[in-house]
């Protein structure tokens, strides 16, 4: 459990994923698309840095779908329990 908390912190608040580094404005209508989502740890945080973005989420695991949707519901995020590839099934 200890180990999931510091994750979360480090995801969310060290920036971690670095998205400060992306020069956009942060009041500017984005749209983030977040391809393996898992549990929607990148959707808080891309909310956290771009309040006014589109977030779509696409996890293809539905064991997690629960957490998925709890995440992206917080956020005001979509999420798709789907995968994304070239060929369907794949």
């Amino acid at each position: 459990m200890k180990e999931s908390k510091g994750f979360i912190i480090e995801s969310i608040f060290q920036d971690a994923y670095q998205l400060e580094k992306i020069s956009l404005s942060r009041d500017k209508h984005c749209k983030i698309i977040d391809i393996g989502a898992n549990v929607g740890v990148f959707a808080i945080a891309a909310r956290n840095n771009f309040l006014h973005a589109t977030i779509h989420c696409y996890e293809p695991n539905v064991k997690i779908e629960k957490y998925l949707k709890n995440q992206a519901y917080a956020v005001g995020a979509k999420y798709f329990i789907e995968a994304v590839g070239l060929k369907n099934g794949y």
